[in-house]
């Protein structure tokens, strides 16, 4: 009996680490010309491509891509962007990285002043290089961000559907902004860069009268362009993802 329970514990655990490493990430859509840095090899890369850990994507400036990771999420990034695979994580350097997440593995970006992470995020997480500054747009689910160069420890902060939250060095002593509502405006203005490659529904992101904010709109169904619900996270999601930051933290 024992040494079945070994078994099976084993087994699970090897399950557990195969659906951990073994997903894949692949170019799904490119509209413009997509560069792949690889090995210290630069090269052009079209639809279908695979990705592995390592490597490192740059849109040109009217470029817009879409990757899909296997029981994950699907990600769209701008054009003059620049996105690192990193083993455990995406590491965004410059641009805007547009996230629909469902999953109940933690999903984590790096920016080189930030992190950022969700389990059900529907989102735009941008890194402005000339400001040093780092976004999130929460559209749908939830998202949370904390200082990385700081040396004070500050929480994270919850940025709950229809608001949004920034972190630069202006706020090194106090930690990323509270989260605040997403006017009708800068809802048009960062979501259009993507208007090439998805088609952007305002009314599925609760946008029908323009002198209204996202949060303050009534929540609507899912559909199918989009599956990420608009419940908060449980308590015990929240929980994980917290756990998940203090591992982060102790590397």
């Amino acid at each position: 009996m024992i040494k079945k329970t070994i078994f099976f514990f084993l087994l699970s655990f090897s399950t557990f680490s195969l659906f951990l490493t073994a997903r894949e990430i692949k170019l799904t859509k490119v509209s413009g010309q997509v560069f792949l840095v690889r090995e210290n090899k630069t090269i052009i890369i079209n639809e279908g491509y695979s990705l592995k850990r390592g490597d490192t994507l740059m849109t040109d400036t009217s470029t817009t891509i879409e990757l899909t990771e296997e029981k994950k999420g699907t990600y769209y990034l701008s054009g003059g962007s620049q996105l690192s695979l990193e083993e455990k994580s995406f590491k965004l350097v410059q641009g805007h990285l547009w996230t629909k997440v469902e999953s109940p593995i933690p999903f984590v970006v790096n920016t080189p002043n930030a992190r950022l992470l969700t389990n059900y995020g529907d989102g735009i997480i941008s890194f402005l290089s000339e400001k040093n500054k780092t976004q999130v747009f929460s559209f749908k689910g939830q998202f949370f961000i904390e200082s990385t160069i700081s040396e004070n420890t500050f929480p994270s902060r919850e940025i709950v559907q229809g608001n949004f939250s920034f972190y630069d060095e202006s706020l090194i002593s106090e930690g990323p902004r509270a989260a605040t509502p997403i006017g009708y405006q800068s809802f048009l203005n960062i979501t259009d860069m993507f208007s090439n490659m998805i088609d952007i529904n305002k009314k599925e992101y609760n946008f029908n009268e323009p002198q209204r904010s996202l949060a303050s709109m009534p929540a609507t169904p899912m559909n199918a362009h989009s599956k990420i619900s608009n419940k908060k996270l449980s308590d015990k999601l929240k929980n994980q993802v917290f756990e998940e930051f203090k591992k982060l933290k102790k590397k």
